[in-house]
């Protein structure tokens, strides 16, 4: 089950402090579903552009993950279980990231409602899934390109093995 809360954010300036809201300790439940604006006119990301989502917790700890830019142009950010480990008000904006340019939009908030008993006490923690998510990557790039050097010398090894072949 999820619920999606929808927002605006102006890139060029804070119009209105935005407020988004979070019970302490939901996951996998609680989104963000942003609209960009550029002075007042919806802003589209560019095709080939990332989104981030940076909050700060008020026990000082910080969260970065990715976002996903939907077909639409609009930008959607899960309230993870850290996001939402500390009860008060998290400051957050969405980063934007296209080569070398990065774009943030104006800073918006989460109010994070305590629960009322808790059996089980999440500690907060700092956390980088879009990290994470950019390592695996960088793995899986470097498997893959072991595999295609393991294969082209496998290639040359039985090439070599016929000293007179000649290639065309």
């Amino acid at each position: 089950m999820q619920t999606i809360q929808q927002i605006t954010l102006e890139l060029n300036e804070n119009i209105n402090c935005r407020y988004v809201y979070g019970i302490q300790f939901d996951n996998a439940s609680r989104f963000i579903m942003i609209t960009l604006t550029e002075n007042g006119i919806k802003f589209v990301p560019p095709p080939k552009a990332t989104a981030s989502f940076r909050c700060l917790k008020p026990d000082g700890t910080s969260c970065i993950n990715a976002a996903k830019i939907n077909s639409n142009g609009t930008i959607t950010a899960e309230l993870t279980e850290q996001v939402l480990a500390v009860e008060g008000q998290v400051k957050a904006d969405i980063s934007l990231l296209d080569g070398q340019s990065v774009l943030s939009t104006a800073t918006f908030f989460i109010r994070v409602e305590e629960v009322p008993s808790s059996a089980t006490q999440i500690v907060s923690t700092d956390e980088f899934l879009i990290l994470n998510e950019k390592i695996n990557e960088a793995t899986e790039a470097i498997n893959a390109i072991t595999d295609t050097v393991d294969t082209a010398n496998d290639a040359l090894n039985r090439v070599e093995a016929f000293p007179n072949f000649t290639m065309i």
